[in-house]
């Protein structure tokens, strides 16, 4: 791998608690489904709420079987080290490193405890649907690009809408009209696709966040701050302050010993002055 860019299995837990909190109910998936109802009048897609509820959970299980995908096609990838054809480990860690996406989506999904085999099945099954038709369409896409003069190695991948999702989403989403329900959905899989994918090519960058660390750093308080500058300061000031009160006591003393000294030079010029003239009227 780039040196800018290491992954580990903990970035596969995080990308997949990352994009399961992305198309929760509240999320992505919610925004669409509101948004379609209100922009093509099928407001009843809306009005039961339990129904909502189980409308949102499984157009965000097919979204993240289409993600998944994606997610299998880049992990090799990321995974060699600048070369066509990945080595022997190198291979084994991207198999690693998606089965434990997988795993990771599964245990986010929460499913219930006794459903959690089944379910797990289940998911498999649907992925390698999804996989197997999408490598089909890249093949054919692949091919369509060479002959036309583009080349299979500019990476011409699938085309727009070669995908089972907005098929399976029309159906769950508005049968009655399908042929509007898929459009929505094949732009709605363009857009949280590249979301996926953004979020897995940030991963192991030294500015991504999700980036592991170890619970002892991750745990260390923040040491505190220095205080030796602001002792410093402050002594430094009280010196100051000390040095400015004797140079005034110092000032005021001498102002007072010269004050003193003058009335006394005053008094005993005034006392001479008497004394010389008590003598001169006992002379006369």
């Amino acid at each position: 791998m780039p040196g800018t860019r290491k992954l580990f299995i903990t970035h596969a837990h995080e990308l997949a608690n990352r994009l399961v909190h992305t198309l929760a109910p509240s999320g992505m998936i919610a925004r669409f489904v509101h948004a379609y109802a209100e922009r093509h009048n099928r407001r009843k897609l809306t009005g039961d709420a339990v129904r909502l509820r189980e409308l949102e959970a499984t157009i965000g299980r097919e979204a993240l079987l289409s993600i998944a995908v994606e997610i299998r096609r880049l992990v090799p990838r990321a995974f060699t080290s600048g070369r066509m054809a990945p080595r022997a480990e190198e291979s084994a860690l991207a198999e690693t490193f998606f089965g434990e996406f997988v795993a990771a989506v599964g245990r986010a999904l929460e499913w219930p405890a006794a459903d959690t085999a089944n379910e797990a099945r289940a998911f498999a099954r649907d992925l390698e649907m999804y996989w197997g038709w999408r490598t089909r369409s890249g093949a054919s896409a692949r091919g369509r690009a060479a002959n036309s003069g583009r080349g299979a190695e500019r990476g011409a991948g699938p085309a727009h809408g070669e995908s089972p999702f907005p098929d399976r989403c029309a159906i769950l989403l508005d049968p009655p009209m399908m042929e509007q329900a898929r459009r929505a959905a094949a732009d709605f899989e363009a857009e949280f696709v590249t979301v996926g994918i953004r979020m897995f090519a940030q991963l192991g960058r030294r500015s991504d966040s999700l980036t592991p660390r170890s619970p002892a750093r991750s745990r260390r308080p923040a040491p505190p701050r220095k205080k030796t500058a602001g002792r410093a300061a402050a002594s430094a000031a009280r010196e100051r302050k000390k040095t400015a009160g004797r140079v005034t006591a110092s000032a005021g003393r001498r102002r007072k010993k010269t004050a003193s000294k003058k009335r006394l030079r005053r008094t005993g010029k005034t006392a001479r002055q008497k004394v010389a003239g008590s003598r001169k009227r006992r002379a006369n």
